[in-house]
Formats: C-alpha cells, sequence, structure tokens
C-alpha cells in the first residue's frame, strides 16, 4: 500500500532496480551470484540479470514457464551459449549461479549443482538488474532478500555451501 499525495490509495505490483555492476565491485571476468528470495510464484521470474543493457550480452537467472526450475542463460552475442538449470522451491529459494568461459553453473538450496561446460563468458556486462530482465519484464512477484556478486568462479562445493539454508 502506497498513500499517494492526493489522497487515493495506490498499490504497488512490483519493483525491480539496476546498478553500474563496477559500484557493485565486477569489473569484467568470470562472476559468481548468490539470490535469496521469497514467495516466487509468478512464471518467469527474473532474479537478476547482468547484462550490457541489451538482450545481447547478459547472465540472466530466471524462474521457468512453470517456476519449477531456475535457469541461468548466459547469451553472447544474441545466443543462449549455455543453460544449466535447478530444481525451485517457490516459498524460499536461496540461488546460486556461476558464469565463466566452459563453466557454468545454477544451484537451488544447496542441492544438486546443474552444470554446462561449453560456450563464451560474455565480453561486455555492465549492468545489474536485479528483480527483472534487462527491459524490466517478467519482474519477480516476491521478495529479494539479498544479493551477492563475486568477481571470482567458485566452487560447486562453494555454491552448494551458499546456497544451502542454516
Amino acid at each position: 500500500y502506497i498513500k499517494s499525495n492526493s489522497g487515493s490509495s495506490t498499490t504497488k505490483s512490483a519493483d525491480s532496480c539496476s546498478v553500474a555492476l563496477s559500484d557493485a565491485g565486477y569489473n569484467g571476468g568470470p562472476v559468481t551470484g548468490i539470490v535469496e528470495a521469497n514467495n516466487i510464484g509468478k512464471p518467469y521470474p527474473t532474479f537478476a540479470t547482468l547484462t550490457d543493457s541489451t538482450a545481447n550480452q547478459r547472465v540472466m537467472v530466471q524462474g521457468s514457464s512453470t517456476a519449477s526450475i531456475v535457469e541461468t542463460f548466459v547469451v553472447v552475442g544474441g545466443s543462449v551459449v549455455a543453460n544449466p538449470n535447478s530444481a525451485l522451491t517457490l516459498s524460499s529459494s536461496k540461488v546460486g549461479f556461476r558464469c565463466d568461459t566452459d563453466n557454468f553453473a545454477t544451484v537451488v538450496n544447496g542441492g544438486t549443482v546443474a552444470t554446462d561446460t561449453s560456450g563464451p563468458q560474455p565480453a561486455t556486462m555492465t549492468t545489474l538488474h536485479i528483480g527483472s530482465k534487462q527491459d524490466g519484464n517478467f519482474q519477480v512477484n516476491g521478495t529479494i532478500g539479498r544479493l551477492s556478486l563475486y568477481s571470482a568462479a567458485l566452487s560447486n562445493v562453494e555454491l552448494q555451501s551458499l546456497t544451502s539454508n542454516p
């Protein structure tokens, strides 16, 4: 609920934000991310997108059309080059993803790490979009409690540890 200046009420349906990756400490090379999200429940909820602000160079972490799996799409030159996916829990999930040349991964809640071992890494990623794709579509209909980025390709064991529930 948001009270407007005119006295009528407005309901907020979704939010997303973006930040320069350099402001988040990322300046190129391998990247690993951990996203904590709750009450996801929407087809194609997009947790995070690292992009050159177009659809041509990006790493996008989103739920599937049924929101039962998490997919990490790695796009270079407008084509998907890697797509590891893992099972998703709609109520509460810690999603981990890794993007490095020939070394991509997705994991949810410390489970089995899904990998893809072929493909280049996007060369130019300048913006982090939280809660949506780069164009503002496919917003998360829930909350993102935390998003952490690492300027390194963390191991599968590290991904599982960082996404395990305490």
